[in-house]
């Protein structure tokens, strides 16, 4: 099992020496962290790896606002672009996200409890389907 964590302390954006002001919209930092996953599964070859670690964190912090650089759509498009290159050149990961926990206490409508770890693809799109549902309610 291989973890990447990108989340710093105070829910803030952990960043190499000079990009210290980096969002996760950054290109820089988008490219940095993509090359350090493929690095680490080229030396490594896991049979998991972890992008991020209880992700919902993030949700809660920033959200899905277009505008915010740090908001949590540029995650999920982030971790896309990772699975697709990893997935190029080595098959055997199943990416995942550890106990995410609660999803969904800033919307105060509804909490999901996750005591298994899901395939964090499945995640992601479950999460984009139960937040699209609770918009709506």
């Amino acid at each position: 099992i291989v973890h990447l964590s990108f989340i710093g302390e105070g829910l803030t954006l952990e960043t190499p020496p000079g990009l210290e002001d980096a969002t996760l919209s950054d290109p820089e930092w988008r490219s940095a962290y993509k090359q350090a996953a493929c690095d680490v599964v080229k030396v490594a070859r896991p049979l998991y790896l972890s992008l991020g670690n209880e992700v919902n964190r993030w949700f809660e912090q920033y959200g899905m606002d277009e505008d915010d650089p740090n908001g949590f759509q540029h995650y999920v498009t982030l971790y896309e672009e990772i699975y697709d290159e990893i997935k190029n050149f080595y098959l055997k990961p199943r990416f995942f996200a550890p106990s995410p926990g609660r999803l969904f206490q800033r919307t105060g409508k509804q909490t999901l409890v996750f005591s298994a770890c899901l395939t964090l693809r499945k995640w992601i799109s479950l999460f984009l389907q139960v937040t699209r549902m609770l918009s709506r309610a």
